[in-house]
């Protein structure tokens, strides 16, 4: 799941700067959706470029070119919708100015309703951390497993995405801290 994170950050943020940038009437509501799909659509491209090599260095290759493709199309909406670069530079630098309490009632609602279902699944993400192997001999569908868990984790990021754009540090550094403050253990 790791491999396909690149992909996802950029079609989201892809998807969600044309939504905001050529119809910016859409709302939260069209990033929403926007961002679902566009991270949907980057980790199908980012899983079709990396192929079937199971070694990581395919996935995070093939990773790195969907994201920099993607992160060139923003680039080229924004020279071409310079009119709504106020909008599309919202999305890419975030910023929490703008909510409301009723759209902080969204997010919290939605991010915990997602996490919760994510936390009935905490054992079978430490037996995916053993490896793919090992958690097919234990009996489990890994792949359809990943499918799932790759689904709740686009929508979580769509939810918090849609209404405050992309954090860049919060996405790098909160996940890194927490594994160093609490371990490795998903039951927790």
């Amino acid at each position: 799941m790791k491999k396909a994170m690149g992909p996802v950050a950029a079609g989201m943020m892809f998807a969600s700067a044309f939504i905001t940038g050529c119809e910016p009437s859409s709302g939260h509501e069209g990033a929403l959706i926007g961002g679902a799909a566009g991270a949907a659509g980057g980790a199908l491209i980012g899983s079709a470029a990396a192929g079937h090599n199971n070694r990581g260095t395919g996935a995070v290759l093939g990773g790195v070119i969907v994201g920099i493709a993607l992160q060139s199309g923003v680039t080229i909406l924004m020279y071409f919708n310079a009119d709504r670069l106020h909008s599309v530079l919202y999305w890419l630098f975030g910023s929490f100015s703008t909510l409301s309490w009723q759209m902080t009632i969204i997010i919290v609602l939605g991010v915990s309703v997602l996490s919760a279902i994510m936390l009935l699944y905490a054992k079978e993400l430490n037996v995916i951390l053993l490896g793919d192997e090992q958690a097919q001999q234990l009996g489990m569908n890994v792949k359809g497993f990943k499918t799932g868990m790759f689904i709740l984790v686009s929508a979580l990021a769509a939810v918090c995405v849609a209404f405050t754009g992309i954090i860049g540090f919060v996405g790098l550094i909160v996940p890194h801290l927490v594994r160093m403050l609490i371990g490795g253990d998903h039951r927790l």
